[in-house]
This record gives structure tokens, C-alpha cells and sequence, in this order.
């Protein structure tokens, strides 16, 4: 049996894309993240490598986010917020 793996693709247009401040960085247990005015579709957490560890998919506006990292190694993540208006980026380190 093959396993699917998603890896993220950062090709041109997405080294214009904005980044997003994350705290607290280095994380523990939890991570947040606010982009004010942007409806948030999907969040996405990949490892160095590029493999997507963490997926959510619920949507939400004007809100600080929370995200939960308490069940990841130790390592350096990169966080994808993907918006109406485009994605949002931002790495953070998790102890």
C-alpha cells in the first residue's frame, strides 16, 4: 500500500506573498496568528522538508488563531494561511 504524501510547492508568485507574525516563536504548546480584514479558508502547517503535518479547513474572519502544536517534534514549521485575498506565511520553531 502507498501512502499519499502533500508536499507544498513554493514557486514564484509565492515569494511576493505577505508574511504573517506568529507568537510565541519559539512555541510550546500553541501558536498565534492574526490577519485582520481576511476571511481565513485554510491553514496548513508543513515541516522543513516540505510535508504537510497539520491541515484545517474551518473558516473565520477578524479572529485571533489559535493552533495547536503540542503533538509536534521539535523542528522549524512553516505555516500557510490560505485567504480569499491570497496566502499569508510565516515560519515559527516548536521545542
Amino acid at each position: 500500500m502507498l501512502a499519499k504524501l502533500d508536499y507544498l510547492d513554493l514557486g514564484f508568485d509565492d515569494a511576493i506573498s505577505r508574511s504573517i507574525s506568529i507568537h510565541p516563536n519559539p512555541a510550546l504548546e500553541s501558536i498565534k496568528f492574526f490577519i485582520p480584514d481576511c476571511r481565513i479558508i485554510k491553514k496548513q502547517i508543513f515541516d522543513i522538508s516540505g510535508r504537510l503535518i497539520f491541515e484545517d479547513e474551518n473558516s473565520s474572519v477578524n479572529e485571533i488563531q489559535v493552533l495547536d502544536v503540542s503533538d509536534l517534534p521539535d523542528g522549524m514549521f512553516l505555516l500557510v494561511a490560505k485567504t480569499e485575498s491570497g496566502s499569508f506565511y510565516g515560519k515559527f520553531v516548536k521545542e
